[in-house]
């Protein structure tokens, strides 16, 4: 048993509690213009002056997340120290029927009672894990944590928090992470982890990382996950696509510089809910399922929001049947990349239609916080990632769905984009709409802008497979962003 220096080695139990504070992160409760230092937010707070504030990014750029000095706190109003460089949203955009879609900053606390930090940055870990000793008596790490801060741990080896094998007690609450020089939290070989009401804020890798079975993730807030350098894979703000059965409510990735949610959906016929009230904004791909994710027959995708996305709201490249349901696409360049893929080997692929459905759910192109100036920006991270590109309307708008693909071959990324497959007419398959409101596609900032509801994927090869629709409903559509066909390719 050993740990290199800067390492805190739990192989027994470490708990480390205080009692500050009683609400870990809140949103603005009004819209906030550059150089301000005064604003509203949503909950009456406990937090104090002198304490460090992290406010996410309202755009697709997650860059736009700021650090600030809270320098007087009053129930549900905050003045910093500092002038805001950028604009950030505190409303909602109300549905024609009513509902709010929440869009407003989040504005997570960075400071508790007590800090765990290095003599030198980069070189500190939080490692648990579990030892044989010499009689062959295993012993396995718990960690407990609630109201901690851990600051500048990490390196591009290992994460701030590495629970490498850790007893289902173990649990991390109401903490904060930040600035951190790897991953924020990872837990690949665990179970029964609760990670609920932390914040996680500037991280060299993945936010939070969790494989295993049976965790349990609530209320976390993750701010700007940021791409290692040289890293083959893409970065999440959250990764659970390995982890069996992990229960998702009410986090919010706020800022990835490249994916914001990288799950595995859950199984179609499962009782339960395991996914609900998440959030996805200003990333690249909002929810990303791909390749081995999903599962085998039928993968369910439902209870996200996800929001100014520079490529997708939502993308898959899975093999079985996928259902999307009570979800709602705002502000993404493209709300929804279906693909499916079905083994040409498999007889099924040719007597059985695979089936998209997407029910009870909202597309809307064009907020009401949309600004035609502020947001025509190009993120950090879109520069490295251009041959990934989205496609985008050829009217410079918003595309609600790309027109599903079923395809005989998996996904053939990095190699080509998230969106280039061979498409395939001897796979058999359909999407379903049922349930779904469009709500905002047309003409938006200048006259030859526009927003399309469905569009086909350019440089396709002329193959459709079918689109159904059920009670579908459309506001403020005009007739022509209705659908786009685009040229086919041929030969």
């Amino acid at each position: 048993m050993g740990a290199p220096p800067g390492t805190i080695g739990v192989y027994g139990k470490l708990q480390m509690h205080s009692a500050y504070t009683g609400i870990s992160w809140t949103r603005l409760g009004n819209d906030v213009a550059p150089g301000n230092e005064r604003f509203g937010v949503q909950d009456p707070l406990d937090w104090h002056n002198g304490d460090r504030i992290v406010i996410s990014s309202s755009s697709y750029e997650a860059h736009q997340a700021e650090i600030a000095t809270l320098e007087e706190v009053r129930g549900h109003s905050i003045r910093i120290r500092e002038r805001l460089l950028y604009r950030h949203l505190g409303h909602s955009h109300i549905l024609e029927d009513g509902r709010p879609i929440p869009l407003a900053a989040e504005i997570g606390l960075l400071t508790r009672n007590i800090q765990i930090k290095t003599d030198s940055n980069c070189t500190g870990r939080l490692l648990v894990a579990s030892f044989r000793n010499a009689s062959g008596t295993e012993y396995t790490g718990v960690l407990q944590l609630s109201n901690v801060e851990i600051l500048g741990f990490g390196s591009s080896q290992f994460p701030a928090v590495d629970i490498m094998n850790a007893s289902s007690e173990s649990f991390i609450i109401s903490s904060s992470i930040h600035q951190i020089c790897g991953a924020g939290i990872q837990a690949v070989a665990s179970s029964g982890l609760s990670v609920r009401d932390n914040v996680v804020f500037d991280t060299a890798g993945h936010g939070i990382h969790l494989g295993g079975q049976d965790h349990s993730l609530v209320r976390n807030l993750v701010v700007l996950s940021k791409q290692p350098e040289g890293a083959s894979y893409w970065v999440a703000g959250i990764k659970t696509n390995t982890a069996d059965n992990a229960h998702l409510c009410n986090n919010i990735v706020a800022g990835s510089e490249r994916i914001a949610f990288h799950i595995r959906g859950q199984e179609c016929f499962l009782a339960g809910e395991f996914c609900g009230g998440n959030v996805a904004h200003s990333s690249l791909h909002g929810v990303h399922l791909y390749g081995r994710d999903g599962f085998p027959n039928c993968t369910k995708i439902a209870g996200f929001l996800s929001y100014k996305n520079y490529d997708y709201g939502i993308l898959f490249h899975l093999e079985g049947n996928v259902v999307v349901e009570n979800v709602i696409l705002v502000d993404n360049n493209v709300g929804l990349l279906p693909i499916l893929f079905c083994t040409s080997i498999e007889p099924r692929c040719h007597l059985e239609k695979q089936h998209v459905e997407l029910r009870n759910s909202v597309l809307l192109a064009t907020s009401s916080s949309f600004d035609c100036i502020k947001d025509r920006i190009h993120p950090l991270s879109a520069h490295p990632t251009t041959r990934d590109r989205a496609p985008r309307s050829p009217w410079r708008g918003r595309v609600g769905i790309l027109w599903p693909s079923f395809t005989s071959e998996p996904g053939r990324w990095p190699d080509h984009p998230w969106h280039r497959i061979q498409n395939d007419s001897a796979v058999l398959g359909i999407m379903k709409l049922q349930d779904v409101t469009f709500t905002g596609f047309r003409k938006t900032c200048y006259s030859d802008d526009g927003d399309v509801c469905i569009m086909t994927s350019p440089g396709h090869r002329g193959v459709l497979h079918m689109v159904t629709s059920e009670r579908t409903r459309m506001f403020h559509v005009n007739e022509e962003n209705m659908f786009h066909f685009s040229p086919s390719q041929t030969g």
